[in-house]
C-alpha cells in the first residue's frame, strides 16, 4: 500500500525533471487548498547556547491557493498555522 503522503514523491521521482516539475505545476495551480503536516525535532534544540522555546513552520504559498493549514510539533507541542488569502 502506498501512503498518500508519499505518492506525489513516488510519481514524480519515476518521470524525468522537465516534466515532473511540469505535472507539480499543474496539480499546484489548480488547488486552492493545501493542507500538510511538518513535524519537528522531538528534542529541545537550542542557538547560540539558549534554548528555543518553539519552532513555526509552514507551507510554501502559491498565489492561487487560497488557503494553507499547516500543523507543526516541536518537543511537546503542537501548533497550527493557518493563512487565509481575499481574492476579492
Amino acid at each position: 500500500m502506498i501512503a498518500l503522503d508519499c505518492l506525489p514523491h513516488q510519481v514524480t521521482a519515476l518521470l524525468p525533471a522537465a516534466l515532473a516539475h511540469e505535472l507539480i505545476d499543474i496539480v499546484a495551480d489548480n488547488a486552492t487548498a493545501l493542507v500538510t503536516n511538518n513535524r519537528g525535532p522531538a528534542r529541545p534544540k537550542a542557538l547560540d547556547g539558549r534554548r528555543l522555546k518553539y519552532y513555526v513552520s509552514w507551507a510554501p504559498q502559491r498565489a492561487s491557493i487560497g488557503v494553507t493549514i499547516t500543523l507543526f510539533t516541536y518537543v511537546d507541542c503542537t501548533g497550527l498555522h493557518l493563512i487565509a488569502l481575499d481574492f476579492t
